[in-house]
This record gives C-alpha cells, structure tokens and sequence, in this order.
C-alpha cells in the first residue's frame, strides 16, 4: 500500500462473515491479525473517496491522515 501525502488510512474490522467473503474473492491475505481474534483490513482512500465512505456508513470513522 503507498502512503502518499494526503492519503487517508481507514480500517475495516474484519468478521467471520466478512473473512468469508475476502476468501472467496482471494483477498484474505491482506487481512493482519489484530486483536482478540480480529482482523484488520487498512485501506488507503483519497479524501472524495473518505467523505463517500463516512456519508454512505454514518457509523465509520476516519483515522486521519497518512505520515
């Protein structure tokens, strides 16, 4: 993943069901262990991209910007 100036990380908490479905589409791999069991999907996203993501999942959250 680059991490270009501006770039805006957002992790994705990675269930069963969602795991599930990375299988399936042979992405599993980019999932990282995390916490209790969890995994952790980190994207990179452009602000348009962010502000999408926030207006279309009004529970998400951002991380901020990328060093």
């Amino acid at each position: 993943m680059n991490k270009t100036a501006g770039a805006i990380k957002i992790n994705v908490w990675i269930n069963d069901e969602r795991l599930a479905a990375l299988e399936q589409a042979g992405m599993a791999q980019l999932a990282e262990e995390a916490f209790a069991g969890m995994k952790l999907l980190a994207i990179s996203t452009t602000e348009e991209q962010k502000d999408l993501i926030l207006q279309r999942y009004g529970s998400a959250q951002g991380s901020g910007v990328v060093d």
